[in-house]
């Protein structure tokens, strides 16, 4: 939605549940971050890595926080990569990713951060 509506999103704040759980992965896909400003958006790991951003002055992102990404599928799990997981319905996760970050923004509206 950030590519396709540019000024219309302000941040987007994904959490990756597999930092703080190895046995949760889930593949997602980071191929559509790529090209957009890295102060628009942050993979967070635990709620407090948001603190103290300036979310109306268009700070989104705590540099503190490693963001590894790879502009590719990633949280495969056994290990897999990408290359390795054609067993694996890559494709059918997207829909749940795009649920998941429909979800966070209108969490973010519900309590007028916005």
């Amino acid at each position: 939605m950030a590519k396709q509506y540019p000024g219309q999103v302000q941040c987007i704040f994904l959490r990756n549940t597999s930092s703080t759980d190895p046995s949760d992965k889930f593949p997602y896909n980071t191929a559509g971050f790529q090209g957009l400003n890295q102060s628009q958006y942050m993979f967070f790991n635990v709620p407090d890595d948001l603190k103290n951003l300036d979310i109306a002055r268009g700070n989104c992102y705590n540099s503190s926080i490693k963001q590894n990404l790879t502009f590719s599928y990633q949280g495969l799990p056994f290990g897999l990569s990408s290359s390795g997981a054609s067993n694996f319905d890559l494709e059918g996760s997207r829909s749940s990713m795009v649920a998941s970050v429909l979800f966070a923004v209108v969490g973010i509206m519900a309590f007028g951060i916005w």
